[in-house]
């Protein structure tokens, strides 16, 4: 079989995508995050890779939408964007299910805790913070006086007990999820170069 090379509908700037394999229907998907999208300020939208075609639009945020996380079960994602919020969508029904709040500027970068009941946000606000989905709630944060730039990616260890958060400086910081400190820091002396991809 042939792959089309289109994805069909109107389609605006994307920041970031990931593929998407649902078992219970057996399609394989393309979950696009789009900081814009026509006649939409923002959105993430679903496409059926075998068709071509968008399945959903997924509308909630009130600004840019900047990265997005997808679920190890894969049957839903976080979003994080400009209005500083992380929302926690299902991909099956299309609905935003819960809204985290605690940053004070645009989300830049989130990911799912390896367990998938927890995420993690990293902001311009020179913070990341962890999110229990359980208890709908914000659980720690990861700050340090010292810091002044602002969270442009992260990512966490296999086992979710380090964080690495890429700065706007060109170091990436290292912070034990659990005791909420920082343990270490990789800097980047080649200018030019930066730690977008933790």
């Amino acid at each position: 079989q042939q792959a089309s090379p289109l994805l069909l509908g109107k389609v605006g700037v994307f920041s970031q995508c990931y593929a998407a394999y649902q078992p219970e229907s057996t399609t394989h998907c393309l979950l696009l995050q789009f900081c814009s999208f026509p006649s939409h300020f923002s959105a993430s939208a679903l496409w059926d890779l075998e068709t071509g075609k968008q399945k959903t639009v997924f509308l909630n945020h009130v600004a840019d939408c900047m990265c997005l996380s997808l679920s190890p079960d894969m049957n839903s994602f976080v979003s994080g964007a400009c209005d500083s919020l992380a929302k926690l969508w299902d991909i099956r029904d299309g609905q935003c299910k819960q809204t985290f709040q605690g940053h004070t500027s645009d989300i830049n970068a989130i990911s799912f805790y390896p367990s998938g009941n927890a995420i993690v946000t990293g902001s311009d606000d020179c913070t990341c913070k962890m999110y229990d989905i359980r208890a709908d709630q914000e659980v720690i944060s990861y700050q340090d006086a010292a810091l002044n730039s602002g969270v442009t990616s992260l990512d966490l260890s296999a086992s979710g007990r380090l964080i690495f958060a890429g700065d706007d400086d060109f170091n990436c910081n290292i912070w034990d999820s659990i005791k909420g400190e920082k343990v270490g820091e990789l800097k980047e002396k080649k200018k030019g170069l930066s730690w977008r991809e933790c």
